[in-house]
């Protein structure tokens, strides 16, 4: 469970990334695709945490 916290968050930043890396003509601000996949993953992490108690 705790592990979630961490790995869900890294999980959507790396996610970001490849995002980033994959749509490079797309000029999407890198900040914003890591900072978004964190925030993501870290959201996904709380509520699957919520549920499970």
């Amino acid at each position: 469970m705790t592990v979630l916290g961490y790995a869900l968050p890294v999980l959507g930043g790396l996610l970001g990334v490849a995002y980033v890396n994959t749509n490079y003509m797309d000029f999407i601000n890198p900040v914003w695709a890591v900072g978004g996949g964190a925030l993501l993953g870290w959201i996904i992490a709380r509520v699957i945490r919520k549920t499970l108690g």
